[in-house]
């Protein structure tokens, strides 16, 4: 089958940035999806755009697309803009792919809730850490998350000057937030939250403490102006422990073993890393084009969002919060 005859959907790309770009790119290079146009208010990368993809239409506001004609949307502005964005092509009947967090404030998620609810649509968030390959061998390894269990969570960055119109909390724990979520099949009923503001008036360091009622404990920390990138989750419960390495891609273990006589052993592996952008994107096309059930919807964007809603309460208030 040629590449015309496959390539259905005619995708927009809002946001040239960083992160845009790498979408831009995946779009290009898919056989579901043509790259029709993209758009950015700032005239340096629309610049960049037009450098990256000749031929490709390169626009600076939404209310030119009225004479484009696209079917998909990839929404990747920051976060402070996800609401109007998205809002303006679901209400035109386009699909729309949006960049984590869904929104920045959790009234904005109920008010795509009812959007979605009256007119119908494809909604997606870009939850990228669901779709390390380890998680599909945790079988193996979700023991160590049952019952009553120590979880952490830890995201550090150095800085790196991006998200400025967020805390840390919706730029980098967004990721850990739908990770607990997407790996235990329990919702915590309380949590507590503090952190600290470098900079300006946003969190730039930030520890949240999550409470199941099976008597589990997550810990969640994220930075953004640390010494050094980390990235891992870990578990220890009566088990044994578990570390998860979501920078370096590796896995360790550590229970007893019968054939040591009861001694605790540690076993590592490591596991391949993959283009998560690309994966994200050709199940996005595949919800659209086949009717497949979208990777990570509205519901579990909003809960996402809700639940940073309660961080920031917390952080700010110093008290636990009811979830």
């Amino acid at each position: 089958m040629s590449d015309e005859v496959q390539k259905n959907l005619k995708v927009a790309v809002v946001g040239y940035g960083h992160l845009g770009k790498w979408h831009c790119e995946k779009v290009s290079e898919s056989l579901k999806a043509s790259l029709e146009v993209i758009v950015d208010p700032l005239s340096a990368s629309r610049e960049k755009a037009r450098v990256g993809h000749p031929g490709v239409k390169v626009l600076s506001r939404l209310d030119e697309l009225r004479s484009v004609d696209i079917n998909a949307a990839i929404v990747v502005v920051p976060t402070s803009f996800h609401f109007e964005v998205v809002q303006y092509f679901l209400e035109r009947g386009v699909s729309v792919f949006c960049e984590k967090p869904l929104v920045s404030k959790l009234s904005d998620a109920y008010r795509l809730r009812d959007i979605i609810n009256e007119k119908g649509g494809t909604l997606q968030v870009g939850h990228s850490e669901r779709f390390h390959q380890i998680w599909e061998k945790r079988e193996s390894f979700e023991k160590f998350l049952d019952g009553p269990a120590i979880i952490r969570l830890d995201r550090l960055a150095v800085s790196k000057g991006r998200a400025k119109d967020v805390d840390v909390v919706q730029d980098l724990m967004i990721h850990d937030l739908d990770l607990i979520n997407y790996l235990i099949d329990e919702k915590p009923y309380a949590l507590r939250a503090w952190g600290c503001k470098m900079v300006d008036d946003k969190w730039d360091s930030v520890t949240a403490e999550l409470k199941f009622s099976s008597g589990k404990v997550a810990f969640l920390t994220s930075a953004r102006h640390y010494v050094e990138e980390k990235r891992f989750l870990s578990a220890t419960n009566s088990r044994g422990s578990l570390l998860v390495d979501l920078l370096n891609h590796k896995l360790k273990v550590s229970e007893s073993s019968e054939e040591c006589d009861g001694e605790f052993v540690i076993r590592d592996e490591t596991y391949d890393k993959r283009d998560h952008l690309k994966l994200e994107q050709e199940l996005f096309y595949s919800s659209i084009l086949d009717g497949k059930k979208v990777v990570v919807g509205l519901e579990e964007g909003l809960y996402a969002v809700k639940l940073v809603d309660r961080i920031l309460e917390s952080s700010a208030s110093d008290q636990e919060i009811n979830i």
